[in-house]
């Protein structure tokens, strides 16, 4: 396995999704050179998935034409 390089993930439980901000999910940002960075899939052209184009903070997706693995896109 290798290490994710994120920011300073620990564990989080949130049981409002009101509560999903920049504060409570920032240690889950991709650091530059994670192995998470431009590595995921389009899911709507392999599955027909449509996953929008937002990550979960709210930033553009994809960003350089190639999504990121996880919920947040690293920000250049």
């Amino acid at each position: 396995y290798q290490d994710p390089l994120l920011s300073l993930a620990g564990s989080i439980e949130v049981t409002d999704p009101a509560k999903i901000n920049q504060a409570s999910i920032g240690g889950y940002v991709p650091l530059a050179g994670s192995p998470l960075v431009d590595r995921g899939l389009d899911l709507e052209v392999l599955l027909n998935i449509e996953v929008g184009d937002r990550d979960l903070s709210g930033s553009p997706i994809p960003l350089n034409n190639n999504y990121d693995i996880g919920a947040i896109e690293l920000e250049d």
